[in-house]
């Protein structure tokens, strides 16, 4: 069975993936990250995983492909299963994960540190603003993960006045998203509440749990474990917001134009992927992987499972949502979120070059 190495930078690797994200992309191979310790739910290390493929891998020695990602969230299920079903090795590529906030996940593939990363849409505008040869190439997804969940006391969002709630990031991600909400009903960042950076979806779960935070986002499985426990459901995002793109695979086009067969062969695995994932016939499998990975009570992980599957959470086949990624720039534009520098266009943002060529050679329309 194949094991993915998943591993957290340390403070000394982030600084580097900082200091490299201010000067000329690199064409090195990415920097080797600290070994991986042994698995543990809930933290970024090694999953308990589905069955492994019997497919062999491509011959010659595999083309080392290092994804980030934020944290660990049913909806990160892409990175498992391309990895455990053996999907990217088919495609001659050694896969490993590491786990960074957004802004250092921009600055990983600024430098060269990164293959490729589900990098927040928003995120990516900006460093395209500012000139970063970074291009989203498959779409990941579009679809809102979130339910806002807040502590039991909080009965309805106007509850919230006065009080500090969790987000990834300050004006991106689910920090902008918070702020689009709770306007909905009357409420405004500075004036009414207060937003604290408290990480990832597990860690905004440790930080609502442990009551240093109101309030906050959570995707599943947390958000449907925590409504289990007791805390306040106030809503989906997704019922609130219009659709704005959210995620994507997103590249340094630098480092893909010597050689763009690694990025061909992970998105056609990363397609299989998709496909698998979608197909009723795994519903049992991925259900016993995410009862296992997440400690997850049968009935959570058919909530999750419904979450994400019958609506299609991934972009189905890799699709990237141009409409969507138009109405983000839009709202970027009107919250001043380039702060004077020129707005990047749908086509400054993407590159569906590759993307292309991989529907061609699988016949997808």
């Amino acid at each position: 069975m194949l094991a993915p190495r998943v591993v957290r930078l340390s403070i000394v690797a982030l600084a580097a993936l900082l200091v490299g994200a201010c000067s000329t992309p690199a064409a090195a191979p990415p920097a080797k990250p600290a070994a991986a310790a042994s698995p543990t739910v809930g933290s970024a290390t090694a999953p308990s995983t589905p069955a492994a493929a019997t497919s062999p891998p491509a011959a010659g020695a595999p083309v080392k492909w290092t994804m980030g990602r934020i944290g660990n969230a049913t909806f990160h299920s892409p990175f498992y299963v391309s990895i455990n079903k053996g999907f990217l090795r088919e495609q001659g590529l050694d896969p490993e994960l590491v786990v960074l906030p957004t802004p250092e996940q921009i600055a990983g593939l600024v430098s060269g540190s990164l293959s490729i990363s589900v990098s927040s849409t928003d995120a990516t505008a900006l460093a395209v603003a500012r000139g970063q040869p970074l291009r989203q190439v498959m779409g990941y997804q579009s679809r809102y993960p979130y339910n806002f969940i807040a502590q039991p006391k909080y009965t309805k969002p106007e509850d919230l006045r006065g009080t500090t709630i969790g987000v990834e990031a300050i004006n991106l991600s689910t920090g902008r998203m918070t702020e689009l909400w709770l306007q909905k009903y009357g409420l405004e960042r500075g004036r009414d509440y207060e937003e604290a950076v408290s990480g990832n979806n597990l860690e905004r779960y440790a930080a609502l749990t442990n009551g240093s935070v109101s309030a906050t986002m959570l995707a599943d499985p947390v958000n449907f474990k925590s409504i289990d426990e007791g805390y306040t459901n106030l809503g989906t995002i997704e019922q609130a917001l219009p659709p704005m793109d959210f995620q994507g695979w997103t590249v340094n086009l630098n480092s893909v134009r010597g050689d763009s067969q690694p990025l061909l062969g992970f998105i056609k695995g990363m397609i299989k992927t998709y496909q698998w994932i979608y197909d009723p016939a795994n519903k049992d499998e991925l259900l016993r992987f995410w009862q296992d990975e997440f400690k997850l009570e049968p009935k959570i992980a058919e909530q999750a499972y419904q979450a994400d599957i019958p609506g299609k959470m991934w972009n189905e086949n890799g699709r990237i949502n141009r409409q969507a990624i138009s109405d983000l720039l839009d709202d970027m534009r009107s919250n001043n979120a380039f702060q004077g520098q020129s707005v990047p266009s749908v086509d400054e943002l993407v590159d569906e070059t590759y993307l292309q060529q991989v529907w061609q050679q699988l016949g997808i329309q």
